[in-house]
């Protein structure tokens, strides 16, 4: 990875919230600013380092993931 990409994860790691019950989703993360797209990867990376979880916060039809770091 890059060092502009390293820098993204960790900015992104930061503003998650430590706990399940506080987690945030994508909308939310895009207030602090930066490209919708920016995030998503940050997010998937995260996820896959096993830095992040993420759980469905919705019903079959209507939610979104959240996220929280672990």
């Amino acid at each position: 990875m890059s060092h502009r990409t390293d820098q993204i994860d960790e900015i992104i790691l930061n503003q998650l919230p430590g706990n399940k019950s506080d987690a945030v989703g994508i909308v939310d993360l895009c207030r602090f600013g930066g490209r919708i797209g920016a995030i998503r990867a940050s997010l998937k990376r995260l996820v896959e380092s096993r830095s992040v979880k993420r759980a469905w916060d919705g019903n079959a039809r209507y939610g979104r993931f959240v996220y929280w770091a672990v």
